[in-house]
């Protein structure tokens, strides 16, 4: 008896779908796309690695999901396959335009957060960001009484007042977040652009096919566009599960073969010199292990972090440069120099940041960094990401070759400042500035 119901559900289902032509389109797609956001939704809500970009990802996931969802059934009323009162009909219409207008939010949220924006730095930015979708949501919710939005009579959608102002919203969320993504952009450094995310990606397809969707409504883009994005994100997150270091948050060794090979790509296959010479610099912390075992409050792992930190806030500040943390201790710093002088002072700068760092965090105990490089040389091993590598590594252990930097840092140095301290010594018992002058390069 079940069976002989659901197939006559089945025919009558299917013959309304024929004959209403664009509603199985429609109708096919929400239910895919509810399907895959489903399946990623639940991936990676069963991932360690929960950031606050990627917490506000699933929940725009869960939106998007309720989207598809009451799509359909609002597809299914639309045609008359589901008969129900005119309450349930606002209901599930509400809560498809609810659920949109979240969604587009939400994705101006994450995109930001990818950009470590101010703009949705703290509760009280993002509830100020969301003023226009409060706005949005409680017309919805008087329009029952006022007809402000829409009316559904007989299954049918008539448009109110305020209906084409509230319809502006989720739009200007998408091309507001793409925008702001883009300028970004264009004001990054190539190391940066090479490392970003899906913040410019993924506003811009939403909200260029959400326009489409809106000059075609027969055609169901927007859906497809939301799960080919999504499936985009979820590439992009995979990979970053590979490729950067789940401690310091900086590219790891994956990271760094994957993007100095495409830089020496270029470089191998350019036909004219560039203006400035590729270096790969080495740089790493001596005595982590004693550090490890002497101060027991002090983890080697808040150390790896401080250096991280300030070899990132070096690179935004005075260098550009693709930091990565290559082994341990060992961070693997990419960047262009045009000349000697530059070269000194990108060394220099590298130490006075990380010196800066330890004496700010007041660390009990002295921090010795060690500065390596090799310059790219085309037709030679130092045209390979393995010799470059190696020849900076090998420099950090050569108190002798002239391009090598060591120091003292220690927070009872009330005279840092950025300038190596007169206590500090070499391996050799010299005085460290002394040593510095003479064997600078």
């Amino acid at each position: 008896m079940l069976a002989v119901s659901l197939l006559r559900i089945w025919n009558e289902a299917t013959t309304a779908l024929v004959t209403t032509g664009y509603s199985l389109f429609h109708i096919e797609a929400q239910i895919v796309c509810a399907i895959v956001l489903a399946v990623i939704f639940t991936h990676q809500l069963n991932n360690s690695v929960q950031d606050e970009a990627r917490i506000y990802w699933l929940r725009l996931l869960f939106a998007q999901f309720l989207y598809c969802l009451s799509g359909v059934f609002r597809v299914l009323v639309n045609i008359g396959i589901i008969s129900t009162s005119q309450i349930f009909a606002y209901i599930i219409l509400a809560l498809n335009f609810a659920s949109m207008h979240i969604s587009a939010w939400l994705v101006f949220v994450y995109s930001e957060l990818c950009q470590d924006s101010r703009l949705v730095d703290s509760l009280k930015n993002k509830i100020l960001s969301a003023i226009p979708l409060i706005i949005n949501l409680a017309i919805l919710i008087v329009t029952p009484a006022t007809d402000a939005a829409f009316q559904v009579m007989s299954g049918q959608l008539k448009i109110g007042s305020l209906f084409k102002f509230m319809m502006t919203i989720a739009p200007l969320y998408l091309f507001v977040a793409g925008a702001l993504a883009i300028f970004r952009r264009s004001r990054m450094t190539r190391y940066e652009r090479d490392t970003t995310n899906a913040a410019e990606f993924y506003p811009m397809i939403l909200f260029l096919f959400m326009i489409i969707q809106s000059f075609n409504w027969k055609i169901p883009v927007f859906c497809y566009a939301i799960m080919i994005a999504d499936i985009y994100v979820y590439i992009k997150y995979s990979d970053s599960l590979v490729s950067i270091d789940p401690l310091t948050k900086i590219a790891n060794r994956n990271g760094l073969t994957f993007i100095l090979s495409e830089y020496l790509r270029k470089l191998n296959t350019a036909e004219k010199e560039p203006e400035k010479d590729l270096y790969v610099f080495a740089v790493d912390i001596d005595g982590l292990n004693t550090i490890n075992s002497s101060y027991v409050h002090i983890s080697g792992d808040q150390i790896l972090i401080l250096v991280a930190e300030a070899l990132k806030k070096f690179s935004e500040e005075a260098h550009e440069c693709f930091i990565s943390r290559y082994y341990r201790d060992e961070f693997i710093l990419v960047a262009d120099i045009q000349n000697k002088e530059e070269l000194e002072m990108f060394a220099e700068h590298v130490r006075n940041y990380i010196g800066n760092a330890a004496t700010a965090a007041k660390l009990p105990y002295h921090l010795r960094v060690n500065v390596g490089w090799a310059k790219y040389e085309k037709y030679s091993k130092l045209e390979t990401v393995s010799g470059l590598i190696e020849e900076a590594t090998r420099l950090l252990n050569e108190n002798a070759e002239q391009r090598r930097f060591q120091t003292f840092w220690t927070a009872q140095d009330q005279d840092l400042g950025g300038v190596l301290s007169n206590e500090n010594t070499t391996d050799n018992g010299t005085n460290a500035n002394d040593y510095y002058r003479r064997n600078r390069f």
